[in-house]
């Protein structure tokens, strides 16, 4: 993709991924840049419907194998998008019924080939009542314990998909009440 960003965001799941990138495509859009969101997971949907999964929540619980075949599968279709600024909306971890998978290994990342990294974070007390009072979805609703296990998995791997695609990072604070200061540090850092 000559010229173009190509920016990885991604957070856990309830961190208010969507709702930042939502409002600050929207910022991005009012100074004429032409930005395109892609959603990781639902490529993904995508490629699993050849497996006759038919429910982005349920593409966690495939088999290991399969998971990673249609998650390379993904990256490559997305690896060929163009434009001004792609967002990739994707997480860096992945729960599974094995474990936790790696959202971004190098496969992926090489395929994606991403010019910058940005971390949605949030308390995992926010996180813990963002998923409780999500209905559109049906989100795994684990402990506060898990959520700050997750959490502290993201930012281990954070620096290790930083370095592996020598690309800087940024984490940005999605507090309660406080949505349009997690945009204006997207747009001072990418706007």
């Amino acid at each position: 993709m000559a010229g173009g960003k190509r920016v990885v965001i991604v957070g856990v799941p309830g961190v208010g991924k969507t709702t930042v990138m939502k409002r600050f495509m929207d910022r991005l859009k009012e100074r004429g840049v032409k930005v395109e969101v892609v959603v990781y997971g639902t490529v993904m949907l995508e490629e699993a419907e050849k497996y006759g999964v038919t429910d982005r929540d349920e593409l966690r619980k495939m088999g290991l194998e399969e998971m990673k075949e249609i998650q390379l599968k993904a990256a490559r279709r997305i690896g060929e998008m163009e434009s001004e600024m792609l967002i990739i909306d994707t997480h860096l971890i992945i729960r599974t019924k094995e474990g936790y998978l790696p959202g971004l290994p190098s496969k992926v990342l090489k395929e994606l080939n991403p010019t910058n990294l940005v971390l949605i974070t949030a308390s995992p007390e926010e996180i813990k009542e963002r998923r409780e009072s999500d209905k559109s979805r049906r989100r795994d609703m684990i402990s506060l314990e898990e959520i700050k296990e997750e959490i502290d998995l993201s930012m281990n791997y954070l620096s290790a998909v930083s370095n592996e695609a020598g690309i800087p990072v940024m984490i940005v604070k999605n507090e309660r009440g406080k949505v349009d200061e997690a945009v204006d540090r997207l747009m001072e850092a990418l706007g």
